[in-house]
This record gives structure tokens, C-alpha cells and sequence, in this order.
């Protein structure tokens, strides 16, 4: 084994074009090269006590259900047919209520035994005759672990890899598994890195007795826990016809039908909590056994750079896919979303990656129920093997496939396809037009950054009419901006209240359409809302004249006249394009009052719709965001009205026509008021980015007058890059 190590690090010191492929070196591994461990008898013992139990769980179940049987039919041939006292009414409540009770808890308790499964689409799966370099080194990779390959490959969008019998319970008794991959993991892992995760998943594989058991055993928590904790539709029906009929009698047996129905779940928790906690322990050592595997092939070095690499990824991948989610609001998605990730995770700055490792190295604790052990337990247990690996091939884990590219475009596909998107070919877009979207070139956003010094912000735009103003018209130009540096530590800290005061602005409102619309609701600490201060605390929101929004609107207006000042220092050509983007800038801050109430009406809406589902109020709910929906397209037509015929800097287009060519989904409303609301949802972030684009080009313009005039600007000293500022 040592030899064969030796061999792969001397072809790994080689220059890349006399390297064999990743796959190449992966098949000189010799077969059996891993040593299994040996086994623990107590460990296999806990294995089959705990499954044991599990197994026993439905069977305890299923005594249940004929536990309630039994005792209706008991009921029914013995105290029932006693009843001869009483009035007509009292007995047959005595009769129908327990039947009934009885029935619909039978009902809901043997539910889980014949519910089918949702549908769901067929997952991506290699071919046989797909992919043949990376199958071959799949089936290298087990003959060293000593495992049977897997009877399928499937691929999908996730950061993660995992090992599972194939079709349930006939790959159980078969023993024939499948292996799951997700792309992202291929496209942001080193060779190195992706063999080693794959390792630890066929170190599932060797697990065979654990395996089965560990299969036993998810399955029935699942079971219980569905089973425990997740109303289904049968539920809100009952809770229904409880809430809307005014029968006293129908409320009766509603009512007891729903106190059965929760003494029933109350004990399918337990049981859950019971098996739950019993089997993570179990859990625990497979992955610590797995990960031994991972050791070896790998190496121990490499496994906490693994597992930094995993969590960036992690973190890459939600961030691509917020922006994805953004993007399709304009109708737009990303053609590869592996590349997208990947190019999320090379954009990663310092600061990330530091609070990435901090979170890898804080992850210290493992408690009785987790799943996984902690990853400092991991790592630990990992580098005391001292295992110096068998394939350490640093080259991207993407050439270990013959055509990656076209394997992430489907991935990408099936997962729009799972979330049920309808698009054309022609809106699946590059990568980098979805992660940069409403972004700011580097440069342009460092320049913004040190002109504003974290003093201007979106929330709040800045009127350049303002620098004539009488109070401010006669201040020079390192005035402003000595005044501007004075201000900067009590400014700062005023953005961020005024961005939750609107937070709380948009929340207040939402309360008030809740209120007007005549619908129940309580406030977060569970007591009734009182309308009047409500209103109350909406106008104070409002008022212009509250210190935070004084401080703010001053030092806006001292940038304004800093930029005036600048501007009239231009050589002629510069000045030209400043007071293009200038005017601009003025035009957004004059329309910005009508932008902030339709953005609170969008709020309201999107609030209210996610209440819907939630109670008998359903119609009531979607009449008001129908009415909220008109209001927001009447304001939202005058807005565009006066937003038409305004210049936009570098664009034939005028400010209504860019904006409506960000809302590209607005020509499918066809009338519907609330589809036009939704399509018209990127319009927010499409002002921002449009104001602070242009408020960067004025930064860099007016960054170069100042520097040729010899004015100091608000930051005296600039630490150099990766130092603290």
C-alpha cells in the first residue's frame, strides 16, 4: 500500500501534460489496498438491539390501531346497547360521538400505512455506455476498498454525496446499492478531495450489516416523525368543518374527534423521540468508521481542508442560488448552476473564508442526538490515523468526467424541472450574468466606498438640487468634506436604524391592511392589535422629522454640494457625463416617495400570501390582495408615466423602458392585477443598482477632480489590502 502511494505522489511532482488522467492514476490503486477495520461486537450487538426496537416500533403501531378497534367494538355490543335512560337527544350523542371519534381516529392512524408517495421525476442517471473514464474510476476506487460498485450513479443539484440501497426494499434484501453525487461538490473539489468523500461513502458500502440496519432504522423514524409532527390535509379539513359551522353538535364532534387525534400523535412523538435518540449514537461511529476510509485514500492532511472546502461550497451554493432566485424574477436562470456555484466559491473574499474556518474550527461539540459527530472530532480522529493517502491528484475533480459541462446543464434542468419552472431555452443565461446581477463593477464599488465612507445608501437617495439650498450653497469644497469626516461616526450608525425603522415601517403596514381588511390576526407576543397605536407608530415612521432621518438628509445634502463643487472643477467632457448621471440621480430621488408606498403595498401582498393555506380565511385573503394589487398597478402606471422620457447614461433607453425591460415577466400578466404586482417585483433592486451605478460613476469623476485639486478627501489614510480599515 505505502508503494502505491509513493508511486501516485511521484506522477503527482511530474508537469501536468506528462500526467496520465485522474481516473488513469485512480486504476493503479491495487484491489483490496484498504484494510477493512475490525469488528466491534458490542457495537454490532447495540446495532441489532437498536433495530430491533425500530422494527417493533410499527408493529407497537399497528397494536394501537387495533387497541381503538377493539375497544369501539367493545363499546358498541356492550354499554351502547344498555342505554335506556335519557332523553332522544343525549343518546344518540352517546351512540354517534364515540363512533365517530373511533372511526376517525382509525381512519387517520392506519393512513400512513396506505398514503402514497408524492410523485416525484425521475432523477439524472448515468447511461451504461455514459461517462465511461469517471464509471471506470468508480469501479477502481471500490476494488480497493473491496466493495461491490454501485448498481447506478445518479446525479443531481446538491453539495453533498450519499450511498443508499436501490429501490427500497428489494435493494435491501439484494444488496445492490446506488451512489448519488452532486455536482457542485465535482465542480469546487480537487480530484484529491471528490475521490475522498467518494471513499467515504463506499466506506458506507463495506458497512453491510450497518447498512441494513441504519436503512430499518431511517426509514421508520421518517415514518414517525410524518407521522408525529406534520398535519396533513385530512387535519385542516377537520379543523374546517369545526371552525365554520355553527353547530354545537357538529363542533362536539369535531372537537373530540381532534383531542383523540392529538393524544394519538402525542404518542407517536414519544415513540419518535425515543428511537430517534436511541440510534444517532449509532450514527455516529458508521460516519467515524466511513471517514476512516476517506483517511486513507485521501490522506489524513487532506481531510480538514475537505471538510473548509465542503462548507464553503455550502455557502456558495446558497448565495448562487439566492441570486438565481433573483434573476428568474426577471426571467432569467442560469444555464449551469455547478458553474455558478463554482464561480460563487472563487469569489469567495477574505473575510469569508476566515469566518468559514472560524465556524469549521468552533465546531467542537457532539451532542447525543446528532447525526454526524462534530467536525473538530472528525478532523481529530482523522489525522491520528496518519494515513499518508493513496491518490492525492490535486487537478480539478471535473477530469475525472469526459463531458462535465453537458452533465451540469442537465443537473441544472432537472432541477428547475423538480421545482416545477416553465421557461424557454432562451432564458437559461451564462452564470456570471446571474451572480452579477445588480452588482457593481470592483472598481466602481471600491470607489463608491471610499468616496461615501459607508455614508450613502439606498434607502435614502440623494437629491444633487440640494447642494443650492441657501444653508448649504456657500460651503467650499474641503468644508463639506470636513464636515462630512466630523459626521461620519454618528451617520454611519443612523443608516442602520433608519433600514429597520423601514423594516418595521413595511411590518406596521401590513399589520394596518389586516386591520382594514377585517381579518384575525394576533401580534407576535399573542395579544390582540390595537389598531390606534398601530396607526400611531405608522405616522411617527412617516414623519420627516425625527433625528436619525435629519442626521442623514444633512450629510446627503453635504455630498451634494461636495459633488457640485467637484463637478464645476470637471474639464468640460467629464462635466458633461456628470450632469448626465447628476440629473439622473435627481430624477430617482424626486420618484423615490410613490417607489416607497408601492413597495409596502408589494410587502403587504407577498405577506398575505404567505398566510394563505392557514385557516378559513382563504377567500378573504386573496380578495385583499386583489384590492392591494389594483392599488399597487394604479400607483405603479403613474410612477412609469413620470419616469418616461428621463435619459438613462449609456443606454437608447429611457428610465420606463429599462425598468420594464428588468420586469421582462410583465408582458405574461395578461390583466391579472396580482400577476402584474409579482412581475413587476424586480423594479426595487432595479432602481437601486440603477442609482448606485450612477452614483459610482460620479464618485470616480469627482475622486479625480479632487485629487487634481489637492483636496483631502474623508478618509486621510487607506490601509493597504487585507488590512483592518
Amino acid at each position: 500500500m505505502q508503494q502505491s502511494a509513493t508511486s501516485l505522489q511521484s506522477g503527482a511532482d511530474c508537469s501536468e501534460e506528462a500526467m496520465p488522467a485522474p481516473a488513469a492514476l485512480l486504476a493503479r490503486i491495487p484491489p483490496g489496498a484498504v484494510q477493512r477495520p475490525r469488528s466491534k461486537p458490542l457495537y454490532q450487538l447495540s446495532l441489532g438491539l437498536v433495530t430491533l426496537f425500530c422494527v417493533l416500533v410499527p408493529v407497537i403501531y399497528a397494536g394501537l390501531v387495533i387497541g381503538v378497534g377493539w375497544l369501539l367494538h367493545g363499546y358498541y355490543t356492550g354499554p351502547a346497547m344498555e342505554l335506556e335512560r335519557g332523553g332522544i337527544i343525549g343518546r344518540l350523542l352517546v351512540f354517534i360521538v364515540p363512533g365517530f371519534v373511533g372511526v376517525v381516529v382509525i381512519l387517520f392512524m392506519l393512513k400512513p400505512f396506505f398514503a402514497p408517495r408524492a410523485k416525484q421525476h425521475p432523477p439524472v442517471q448515468l447511461a451504461d455506455n455514459e461517462e465511461r473514464q469517471f464509471v471506470a474510476a468508480i469501479h477502481a476506487l471500490c476494488r480497493a476498498i473491496g466493495v461491490r460498485p454501485p448498481s447506478a450513479i445518479q446525479l443531481n443539484y446538491q453539495v453533498n454525496a450519499w450511498v443508499q440501497f436501490e429501490h427500497g426494499l428489494r435493494g435491501l434484501l439484494g444488496g445492490r446499492k446506488q451512489l448519488s453525487i452532486g455536482l457542485p461538490l465535482v465542480a469546487g473539489l480537487s480530484s484529491r478531495q471528490l475521490v475522498g468523500v467518494l471513499s467515504h461513502e463506499f466506506g458506507h458500502f463495506a458497512q453491510g450489516a450497518g447498512m441494513r440496519c441504519s436503512f430499518v432504522i431511517n426509514t421508520v423514524n421518517r415514518w414517525l416523525e410524518s407521522r408525529a409532527y406534520h398535519p396533513d390535509e385530512w387535519d385542516e379539513r377537520l379543523e374546517r368543518w369545526g371552525e365554520e359551522s355553527d353547530n354545537f353538535y357538529v363542533y362536539l364532534l369535531t372537537g373530540t374527534a381532534s383531542l383523540g387525534l392529538w393524544v394519538t400523535r402525542l404518542l407517536m412523538r414519544g415513540l419518535f423521540q425515543i428511537s430517534f435518540r436511541i440510534s444517532r449514537r449509532l450514527s455516529q461511529e458508521m460516519e467515524f468508521d466511513a471517514d476512516r476510509y476517506e483517511a486513507l485514500v485521501s490522506g489524513s492532511a487532506c481531510f480538514r481542508a475537505t471538510a473548509l472546502q465542503l462548507r464553503a461550497l455550502s455557502r456558495a451554493f446558497r448565495e448562487a442560488d439566492g441570486s438565481n432566485a433573483l434573476a428568474w424574477r426577471e426571467g432569467k436562470l442560469a444555464a449551469d448552476l455547478p458553474a455558478a456555484v463554482k464561480s460563487r466559491l472563487e469569489h469567495l473574499d477574505a473575510a469569508a473564508w476566515t469566518s468559514l474556518a472560524d465556524e469549521l474550527d468552533g465546531n467542537v461539540e457532539t451532542r447525543y442526538w446528532d447525526s454526524h459527530p462534530a467536525d473538530q472530532s472528525r478532523i481529530a480522529n482523522a489525522e491520528r490515523l496518519q494515513a499518508p493517502g493513496l491518490f492525492l491528484d490535486e487537478r480539478p475533480a471535473s477530469l475525472l468526467f469526459d463531458n462535465f459541462a453537458a452533465l451540469s446543464a442537465r443537473v441544472t434542468q432537472s432541477y428547475y424541472r423538480d421545482m416545477g419552472l416553465s421557461y424557454s431555452p432562451q432564458q437559461l443565461v451564462d452564470a456570471g450574468e446571474v451572480l452579477e446581477l445588480n452588482k457593481l463593477p470592483a472598481a466602481a464599488e471600491a470607489a463608491l466606498k471610499r468616496y461615501g465612507n459607508d455614508m450613502l445608501d439606498d434607502c435614502r437617495l440623494l437629491s444633487p438640487e440640494a447642494a443650492g439650498m441657501p444653508e448649504w450653497a456657500g460651503l467650499g469644497w474641503q468644508e463639506c468634506i470636513d464636515q462630512l469626516r466630523g459626521m461620519a461616526p454618528d451617520v454611519v450608525p443612523a443608516w442602520q436604524r433608519l433600514r429597520q425603522q423601514d423594516k418595521r415601517r413595511r411590518t406596521l403596514a401590513f399589520w394596518l391592511v389586516l386591520i382594514d381588511q377585517h381579518l384575525e390576526f394576533r401580534m407576535p407576543n399573542g395579544a390582540e392589535p390595537d389598531a390606534a397605536q398601530l396607526r400611531i407608530e405608522y405616522a411617527q415612521l412617516q414623519a420627516p422629522g425625527h433625528a436619525d432621518l435629519r442626521l442623514v438628509r444633512r450629510a446627503l445634502a453635504l455630498f451634494a454640494r461636495r459633488i457640485e463643487c467637484a463637478m464645476s472643477a470637471m474639464p468640460v467632457d467629464a462635466q458633461a457625463v456628470a450632469r448626465q448621471r447628476s440629473k439622473l440621480i435627481q430624477s430617482l430621488h424626486d420618484l423615490s416617495p410613490r417607489r416607497e408606498e408601492m413597495s409596502e403595498l408589494r410587502c403587504s401582498v407577498d405577506a398575505l400570501g404567505r398566510g394563505r393555506g392557514r385557516g378559513g380565511e382563504d377567500e378573504a385573503i386573496l380578495e385583499a390582495m386583489y384590492e392591494l394589487a389594483h392599488r399597487y398597478h394604479d400607483r405603479c402606471q403613474e410612477w412609469l408615466g413620470r419616469a418616461a422620457g428621463v435619459p438613462v447614461p449609456g443606454s437608447d433607453r429611457d428610465l420606463r423602458q429599462y425598468l420594464l425591460s428588468r420586469c421582462a415577466k410583465v408582458i405574461d400578466a395578461h390583466g391579472d392585477r396580482l400577476a402584474y404586482l409579482r412581475a413587476m417585483s424586480p423594479m426595487d433592486d432595479a432602481v437601486a443598482h440603477l442609482y448606485r451605478e450612477n452614483l459610482a460613476e460620479l464618485a470616480m469623476l469627482a475622486e479625480a477632480a479632487e485629487k487634481a485639486a489637492g483636496i483631502r478627501p474623508i478618509r486621510l489614510w487607506n490601509p493597504p489590502a487585507g488590512a483592518g480599515s
